[in-house]
């Protein structure tokens, strides 16, 4: 049992040689990749919150160009409408002065 003893504390030191340079060397790599994807993710979060502000910059101009459109409008209307109404005014005006007389046809 001499040599199987042997072969077992061999094996073991082996092992154990090469989980302590695993260990050593995992340690830092699992530090650098941690590091990594924080970096690309910090770099993608970055993207999408530039487009995001793109997106909302164009929407702020799209409403205020529409609220703009329909504050012209509103303010036509005003001008417009006291105008027709006026004109509407004289025509029924001047419909209720026509004589009565001249709305029958000559029989």
């Amino acid at each position: 049992m001499d040599g199987f003893d042997l072969l077992l504390k061999a094996a073991g030191a082996v092992l154990v040689a090469g989980g302590g340079a695993a260990a050593l060397i995992l340690g830092p790599l699992r530090y650098l990749a941690d590091k990594w994807l924080t970096s690309k993710f910090n770099q993608r979060l970055e993207q999408f919150k530039h487009v995001q502000q793109v997106e909302m910059e164009n929407l702020r101009f799209k409403i205020d160009s529409m609220f703009d459109r329909t504050t012209k409008l509103h303010q036509r209307e005003f001008d417009v409408v006291p105008a027709a109404w006026a004109l509407l005014v004289e025509c029924k005006n001047q419909v209720t002065s026509f004589p009565a007389g001249r709305s029958k046809s000559p029989g």
